[in-house]
């Protein structure tokens, strides 16, 4: 009996992907298809207290811009009395040329003709600039509605204007994470907290009032000119994923391993290109990373092969297993292709299994202790402005995201339990499944002080509920080389969703089989 055993190994990953498709589209600079810009963060809207200098400011701003408007208002109204009358003056001129009754002659048919053209040509400019006088006065109504200096009042006793404002949250450009030294929420600059008194009543008002609701609109940064129909340059990528294991003999059936395992994966086509369902986002100082999970496990392996005196084996093990999972790929909720910080799994694994040549059977269990995903752009886009204390990791995944939509039961359980006969040429057994509901925790809690970003949107997570089937089979070897088998499957007729399904097709009711084998 070797008393400790060591083995190492590693494997090499690599991968190439160019978007031809894209590339083709900006060779014929086909529309939808130019180079979009990066995404440079986002803007967080929130009302501040109105002071004295800001209504100073609005009256003065009244005053001007209700001259400016009037003034403008009535070159808009003469520039459409003057468009009245060039339309007149063309019917009229056209009347003339096709008058039967009044015929002229060539020479007054070119110069009434040439008239017409002068005046749709003056009468095109009139209107080129008329429309351009309209879309200004627009604007200083658009203004008047929407920026800053619209009073607004949030849910508070005292009566005291607020306004619009807006703060930009722009991502790191040397990581491309949002951080919170950044954050005016976090770093101290707003402060939800802070009092003052309002220059109207004399009561202490809030200073600033967070948006009851975060819309979170995305601030875009255009290319230059010379960089609209660049082309998409390959990516590639490559990776090394190390396994390292050692096991300790304690006796001749008791044994302890230790394995430490890493695994790369690699985008795949969906995740690196553009899609129904997901786009590419270029943030600046992100790069696109491999994926990989780093896995520790720790078990115990017994063989009861001896102590039972069985045939075949008997054994059991025992495992715990922790991985972290870095740069995971996901989805945000603006459809966005991205990278997640980090996974973390945990769990215990136990299994066992046993045959004597007449009776046979194989247990599982499994416990899922922990699936949390972790993000630091995620977590902040929840909380912008700092009022609900969300940790940066939370159960199963962020809204908008596919990590969220593949829960795993906390435990499941399966057996197979069955008899060889008749010189082992009948096998006859079952299976049974159990599973748990797969509950999420931190998204009921969120969902609660969140529903802004929960509820209602794409991808909602599909639940199910515990449920317990049993299957059956019956197989005849008839010779070494044929055999038949009939399998009956759910035979409870259970209704249920499969554990990590997406969508809401149920698994088959009772269901029977009979099926033929050959070798040849």
């Amino acid at each position: 009996m070797e008393f400790l055993t060591f083995s190492a190994g590693d494997n090499y990953v690599t991968y190439c992907s160019i978007d031809d498709l894209v590339n083709k589209k900006r060779d014929q600079k086909a529309k939808g298809y130019k180079n979009s810009g990066h995404h440079a963060g986002y803007k967080v809207q929130y009302f501040r207290s109105d002071s004295q200098q800001d209504h100073d400011s609005d009256s003065k701003y009244d005053h001007d811009t209700q001259v400016y408007s009037s003034n403008l208002r009535k070159q808009i109204n003469k520039q459409s009395y003057e468009l009245e009358v060039y339309d007149r003056e063309i019917i009229q001129l056209n009347n003339s040329l096709n008058d039967n009754k009044n015929p002229l002659n060539e020479q007054q048919k070119i110069a009434i003709t040439n008239n017409i053209d002068r005046l749709k040509k003056q009468r095109s400019w009139l209107d080129i600039a008329m429309k351009e006088q309209n879309e200004q006065y627009s604007q200083i109504y658009r203004i008047e509605m929407h920026n800053d200096r619209r009073m607004r009042r949030p849910d508070n006793p005292s009566g005291t204007d607020y306004r619009f404002k807006s703060t930009p949250l722009l991502y790191n450009p040397n990581d491309g994470k949002l951080h919170k030294r950044d954050n005016p929420f976090f770093n101290g600059k707003i402060n939800f907290d802070k009092e003052v008194n309002d220059f109207k009543t004399g009561k202490t008002v809030k200073r600033h009032y967070p948006f009851n609701v975060y819309h979170g609109d995305q601030i875009f940064i255009e290319p230059p000119a010379d960089m609209l129909w660049q082309k998409e340059k390959k990516r590639k990528d490559h990776g090394i994923a190390p396994i390292l294991s050692a096991a300790v003999s304690i006796t001749d059936g008791l044994s302890v391993y230790l394995r430490y395992t890493e695994s790369v994966r690699m985008p795949s086509l969906f995740e690196n290109s553009v899609g129904f369902s997901g786009m590419r986002k270029i943030i600046p100082g992100e790069k696109i990373n491999t994926e990989r999970a780093k896995t520790q496990e720790l078990g115990i392996h017994y063989n009861l092969a001896n102590l039972l005196k069985t045939e075949k084996h008997a054994n059991i093990r025992l495992t715990y297993f922790d991985t972290t999972i870095e740069n995971v790929f996901d989805r945000d909720a603006h459809y966005n292709f991205t990278q997640m910080d980090r996974q973390l799994l945990s769990g215990i694994e136990v299994q066992g299994r046993y045959d004597n040549g007449f009776i046979f059977s194989d247990i599982s269990y499994v416990y899922n202790i922990k699936n949390k995903v972790c993000d630091l752009n995620s977590t902040h886009r929840l909380d912008p402005y700092n009022q609900h204390n969300i940790p940066e990791c939370i159960d199963d995944g962020f809204p908008g995201g596919f990590l969220r939509t593949a829960i795993q039961p906390n435990y499941s359980f399966n057996m197979n339990l069955g008899a060889r006969l008749w010189d082992k040429k009948i096998k006859i057994g079952s299976r049974f499944t159990y599973h748990s509901k797969a509950e999420n925790r931190d998204e009921k809690h969120l969902m609660r002080i969140k529903s802004s970003s929960y509820l209602g949107i794409n991808n909602n997570l599909v639940r199910w509920d515990p449920i317990f089937t049993i299957d059956a089979y019956v197989d005849y070897k008839i010779n070494d080389n044929m055999s038949i088998e009939l399998t009956g499957t759910n035979l409870t007729d259970e209704y249920y969703l499969d554990p990590l399904t997406r969508s809401m097709m149920p698994a088959p009711g009772r269901t029977f089989k009979l099926s033929f084998n050959s070798i040849f």
